[in-house]
């Protein structure tokens, strides 16, 4: 009996091939090595719907229209969405005129949040679902944990955090040296951390919380940074004391006398006379000290909130003094919290 190869062909061969009349072999014709082909006609239901473009995902703030679009192609399409909410394993025919459109518009609400969307395109010639979509309803930023001031040692790790709720939200961490409030390139996340110089003392730090519902800024935290011989702080650079703030606007040495200008502001909420609170000295390349011979009168009082500048002058050689540092001590709490300064 002879033996019948298979094999499926593609659609416009096999049109082609099945429009084609053979001739049966006589019963007494010879057998030869080569067997008749069998086409197997393969089709597609031709007209029948296909989604060209999937519904995406929305982030939508509470109570906005959140809008979902399918595109298909076919004839005549009729269209019925459905949505599954949170928790449920059904799909429910949703309702509303767009529910039977191409783009399908549902209130957002926090009920709804976590939903997924579908749509089923149909035609006389069959139907497809389309993919899932999810709905994600958000609400303004509300902040949980503002950001706290830190006081660290010049080259520690520091961190500022913030907690905040909404949903989908995003940060940006913003910092203000004294010259207006900038964002930070790559602070984009709840905590925001890097390595602490005496160049970032007194600079507040905040940041901004968004989502599609709206934002929220926090309330500000402020670095304090206590500086180091390898990281002094520099001329015209305020720094904080205990109960003081204070600035070097020059330093400077000549006829074997160190010289420097220091401002003090009253921080305090009375006036008080810092000479009676801080004290300088000059700590020369070798390490050893140097009395300040000019400095801050006891007499001199400073009201609250107000500053004065004072003259500072110690005795020592420019060879000493040359990569020397002031150190400012302030006594007013009890302790003696200081600050090293760059000298000459």
């Amino acid at each position: 009996m002879e033996q019948i190869r298979r094999r499926v062909v593609s659609t416009g061969l096999a049109l082609a091939l099945a429009a084609t009349t053979f001739a049966a072999a006589p019963a007494t014709a010879t057998p030869t090595t080569t067997a008749q082909t069998s086409v197997i006609l393969v089709t597609a239901k031709a007209g029948a719907p296909k989604v060209s473009a999937q519904p995406k995902a929305l982030t939508q703030a509470n109570g906005k229209a959140a809008k979902f679009t399918v595109k298909a192609t076919g004839k005549s399409l009729k269209y019925q969405w459905y949505i599954k909410k949170p928790g449920s394993s059904k799909w429910v025919k949703a309702t509303g005129a767009s529910a039977k459109k191409a783009t399908y518009s549902v209130k957002s609400t926090t009920k709804l949040n976590g939903s997924q969307v579908r749509v089923i395109v149909t035609n006389t010639k069959g139907k497809v679902t389309s993919k899932a979509a999810k709905l994600t309803v958000v609400t303004t930023p509300k902040i949980s944990a503002q950001p706290k001031n830190v006081n660290v040692e010049a080259g520690s790790k520091v961190s500022f955090t913030t907690k905040a709720t909404g949903g989908s939200l995003k940060y940006q961490w913003q910092v203000n040296d004294g010259s207006g409030w900038k964002n930070v390139s790559g602070a984009t996340k709840a905590t925001y951390s890097f390595t602490a110089r005496s160049k970032h003392e007194l600079n507040g730090y905040r940041v901004v919380v968004t989502n599609k519902a709206g934002k929220k800024t926090s309330k500000p935290a402020g670095l304090f940074v206590d500086s180091t011989e390898t990281d002094p702080m520099l001329a015209n650079q305020w720094f904080s004391l205990a109960n003081w703030e204070a600035g070097f606007s020059s330093t400077s040495h000549a006829s074997g006398t160190a010289t420097a200008k220091v401002t003090v502001f009253n921080a305090n909420s009375t006036s008080v006379k810092p000479g009676r609170d801080i004290e300088v000295i000059y700590v020369g390349k070798s390490g050893n000290e140097y009395a300040v011979t000019s400095t801050i009168p006891t007499s001199a009082a400073i009201g609250s909130g107000k500053e004065k500048t004072f003259t500072l002058k110690s005795t020592i050689s420019a060879t000493e003094a040359k990569g020397g540092f002031w150190v400012i001590f302030d006594y007013s709490s009890g302790g003696d919290y200081y600050q090293i300064v760059k000298g000459y």
